[in-house]
């Protein structure tokens, strides 16, 4: 059976409501255009798995599966991209509302190409609660993305290093796009404990790529294609601080020195761009001015 040419994977953690009005907005898009969902519950202590296995009835496309225990995040986030048979895997966070036409877009660009990953853009809600989950979703996020003027062209990155050099810690969970066999295939358990592993797997594989042949082929899609529902604040992500001060002082100084080789040379500004936007959490009196 020919799999799928693109899935999206999403890993949940007691999101449930939210969940549940994504998957309101997302499945029908989703269904029409055999894309195929792939939700892996953390663990969650609320309805979460209630709202898995109701999506999962109604459409045989959606699979779930479920974790006894919260799991750290880089495990949660492998398990469910590992979930996906298909070609290409866009890893969604639980909060992350896909833009129905850059589905079908990306969906219709992976009928003529077999690029190494893509990149898409993302932005995310101004304040904490601008969404109503009891409404649907597509019609208040309108505005957001009439701010956004279309920029249909494709950016291509052609060498590894180089899209390090211009992206490496700009890639939020909705963001990527991967070639599922091949990001699987790389030592990405090494990275697990960074909370980086499915960029460390993408890194991996496109440092191997350009060793092999020379070049690599990421496309950039610069439409907005994704807006996530929560924003970066202490008021939208409560739990954040933590995590914050985790990646600032082990997470990515680790990530960082597990990289390829052929990454060394941009090692230096990729952390020096780490120290200035974790400022706050390596030195917060730097942090407040």
């Amino acid at each position: 059976m020919t799999p799928p040419r693109l899935a999206i994977a999403m890993p949940t953690l007691n999101r449930a409501r939210m969940l549940d009005a994504l998957l309101a907005e997302l499945v029908p898009v989703c269904e029409r255009l055999g894309v195929p969902i792939f939700l892996s519950d953390n663990g969650s202590q609320d309805h979460t798995p209630e709202v898995c296995a109701r999506w999962a009835a109604a459409w045989s496309g959606l699979t779930s599966q479920r974790h006894p225990v919260t799991l750290p995040l880089g495990h949660s986030v492998m398990s469910a991209i590992a979930m996906s048979h298909a070609d290409y895997t866009w890893f969604s966070g639980d909060d992350d509302y896909l833009v129905p036409e850059q589905i079908e877009r990306i969906r219709a660009l992976l009928d003529s190409r077999s690029p190494s990953a893509l990149v898409v853009r993302t932005v995310e809600v101004p304040v904490p609660d601008y969404v109503d989950l009891e409404a649907p979703v597509s019609a208040q996020l309108a505005s957001i993305l009439a701010r956004h003027p279309a920029r249909p062209e494709l950016v291509v990155h052609d060498d590894a290093a180089r899209f390090f050099e211009a992206k490496q810690v700009r890639l939020p969970a909705p963001s990527v796009i991967y070639r599922t066999a091949t990001t699987l295939a790389t030592d990405y358990a090494k990275y697990l404990e960074t909370h980086h592993a499915h960029i460390g797997g993408l890194f991996d594989a496109l440092a191997k790529e350009q060793e092999e042949r020379g070049a690599v082929e990421v496309l950039e899609i610069e439409d907005v294609c994704s807006v996530s529902l929560t924003v970066h604040d202490a008021h939208g992500k409560r739990n954040w601080t933590e995590l914050f001060r985790f990646l600032a002082t082990e997470g990515f100084p680790r990530w960082f020195s597990m990289l390829p080789a052929l990454y060394a040379p941009h090692l230096p500004a990729a952390m020096a761009f780490h120290r200035h936007i974790f400022r706050a959490a390596l030195d917060p009196e730097q942090g407040a001015r």
